[in-house]
Formats: structure tokens, C-alpha cells, sequence
């Protein structure tokens, strides 16, 4: 029983103690979590991709910096993964111009490399495309840099022919000079040089030449001009 000039001591409660949320804005995700914990307040990471933000820096936070908060209450923090990798497939640009390929490698999202190497290819024609760095099919990281291998198309290597001079000389004569020049685009070219008497033309007397496209060669005996040929270089294809 209480005398009726007591007096009452009242205590009002003011409630569960709130606590005021840090800004962890662009901070590494170590010293975030841990000024959230020093808050009395728990950290929940989620994380995603970010172009510009290093991998582990926080770039963003729920609720937002200066929040009221009981005790134990979540602070969702996203934390950076840096910049997404995206995968790209490369297209197969074999067989095309340098051109064509190139256009269509950047449109994929590759970078083009300047390292163009050129090789001879029995099937692909001069300037078009015979190979890439990476197998066309497989999936790379977009930006990726390729470089390409051009054609410098069917090789020709130079073929041998057989320039056949048959006897030239009189009966009355022993011995002559014979001359056989080859002439050609780069030049002319003197294949045979020397004396020559009956017995060399018990066979035809064979000067083998090599050359490619066409040339022209001139017998001449004692210096005088006893007749003019024509004589093709067939192409071949390095085996």
C-alpha cells in the first residue's frame, strides 16, 4: 500500500536501441563487413559484375548509409566481381578477303591483329583467308586478338625443259662454234657455249633450261643465226 503522498518513480521505455548503418561505399569488402560488424549490425554479401569497380569493393549497400538499425539487423552489401567475362564464338571467315574476314571478326567482337603471315595454299586463291590463331568454332573471350593467315595462292616452282639440237654441221665441215641463247622476260641467258663437231650429234645434243611462262632461244653457228624456237615452262604445282 502506498501512502498518499508517495511519490511513484515512472520509467518509459524508449525501446530497442537502434544503431545508424555505415557508409561502406567503395570500400574492399574486408573493412566494410567489418564496420558493419562494429556497428552491432550483420553484414549479408551478394555479389555482381562491375566495369569499372575492382574485384572486391563494395558497390552498393541496403538499407543506404546513416540508416537506423536494431541491433543484429541485416546490411546487405554488394561487393564487385569486376567486369563480366563474355564469351564470344569465333566465325569461320576462311576462304574470304582480308577485307571480308576482318569486317565480320569485328562485328563478332574481336580485335584484328597486324601479325598477317602469308603462305602458298593449293585451294584458297591469292589474298583470301586460310587460317586464323584460333580454330573457327571456339568460344574465346570477346575482345580477344586474332590474327590471320593469307593466301599467296598455287605456288609454281620453276620447270625444266630439254632444248634439243640436232647436227648442224655440213658434211664438208669438222668443227663449228655453237651458240644457244635462251631469252626471257628478265633477260637473256647463253645455255650453251662451245665447239662442237659430228660425232656430238650421234644424239641430239640436250640443253636442259628452266624457266616458268615462255621464252624464246636462238641457235647460232660461227656466230650466225641459224634459227629461232619457242619453248613453254608448263606450270606445276609443288607437290
Amino acid at each position: 500500500i502506498v501512502g498518499e503522498q508517495a511519490i511513484i518513480s515512472v520509467i518509459v521505455s524508449q525501446g530497442k536501441e537502434l544503431f545508424v548503418t555505415p557508409n561502406v561505399f567503395n570500400l574492399s569488402y574486408d573493412v566494410g563487413k567489418e564496420l558493419i560488424i562494429n556497428s552491432r549490425l550483420k553484414p549479408v554479401i551478394e555479389r555482381a559484375y562491375d566495369d569499372v569497380a575492382p574485384v572486391g569493393a563494395i558497390i552498393k549497400q541496403f538499407p543506404e548509409a546513416g540508416s537506423q538499425l536494431v541491433g543484429g539487423a541485416a546490411v546487405t552489401i554488394v561487393v564487385s566481381m569486376g567486369k563480366e567475362t563474355i564469351y564470344q564464338t569465333v566465325p569461320d571467315v576462311r576462304d574470304m578477303t582480308y577485307t571480308e574476314a576482318a569486317n565480320i571478326l569485328r562485328a563478332s567482337g574481336f580485335k584484328v591483329g597486324d601479325n598477317l603471315t602469308e603462305s602458298y595454299n593449293e585451294v584458297i586463291i591469292e589474298g583470301n583467308v586460310i587460317a586464323l590463331t584460333v580454330l573457327p568454332g571456339t568460344e574465346v573471350r570477346e575482345g580477344y586478338l586474332i590474327d590471320m593467315t593469307i593466301s599467296l595462292g598455287k605456288e609454281i616452282k620453276p620447270v625444266t625443259k630439254i632444248i634439243e639440237v640436232r647436227d648442224i654441221l655440213d658434211l664438208d665441215e669438222e668443227t663449228v662454234h655453237l651458240e644457244v641463247i635462251l631469252f626471257r622476260e628478265e633477260g637473256e641467258e647463253v645455255v650453251y657455249d662451245g665447239l662442237v663437231g659430228h660425232s656430238d650429234f650421234d644424239t641430239p645434243l640436250l640443253i636442259p633450261v628452266t624457266g616458268l611462262g615462255e621464252a624464246n632461244y636462238e641457235v647460232y653457228k660461227d656466230d650466225n643465226l641459224e634459227y629461232t624456237y619457242k619453248i613453254v615452262f608448263d606450270e606445276e604445282s609443288v607437290e
